[in-house]
């Protein structure tokens, strides 16, 4: 499937990266309790969410730091980051209101649905400015199709 838009959530607008990560390293310290043996998963969650930095530290930095802090082998700190960087991007998880937004990305992106709008739009439409409000009905998080239900111009 070819993408049809590529979006940057810089602001945390789209995914809930607090979220996300938590349940990340929740897990993650599940998969490598063996080797953190000396670290309660309580204090090895609280420790990498505060030395995250909500996403701002190089993971090579936090778990390095981690390492260093409870002394553990640096081969240890190698697999967490390899971990990260390989299983991190499966526990994305959009704020809820995310599906409908991207149902009205999609009535940007599909000319189908764009056209339909424009048709019923005056003819000097374009050189105004448009407000258009969607519809879009979300079932099991995945958008349908966006309905208009109303436009303004000015």
């Amino acid at each position: 499937m070819t993408p049809k838009a590529v979006l940057f959530d810089l602001d945390g607008t789209l995914l809930d990266r607090d979220a996300s990560f938590l349940e990340f390293v929740q897990d993650q310290y599940d998969c490598f309790a063996a080797e953190l043996e000396r670290i309660s998963r309580e204090v090895f969650v609280r420790r990498v969410v505060e030395m995250d930095g909500h996403g701002y530290v190089d993971k090579r930095v936090v778990y390095r730091d981690l390492a260093r802090e409870f002394c553990l082998p640096e081969a240890t700190a190698e697999r967490l980051t390899i971990h990260f960087l390989n299983a991190y991007a499966s526990y994305s998880q959009c704020f809820p209101e995310v599906p409908s937004a991207l149902g009205a990305g999609e009535f940007v992106t599909n000319p189908e649905y764009f056209s339909e709008a424009a048709r019923r739009l005056p003819a000097n439409w374009r050189t105004r400015n448009l407000q258009i409000v969607l519809r879009v009905p979300v079932v099991n998080r995945i958008p349908g199709r966006p309905r208009v239900l109303a436009t303004y111009l000015w």
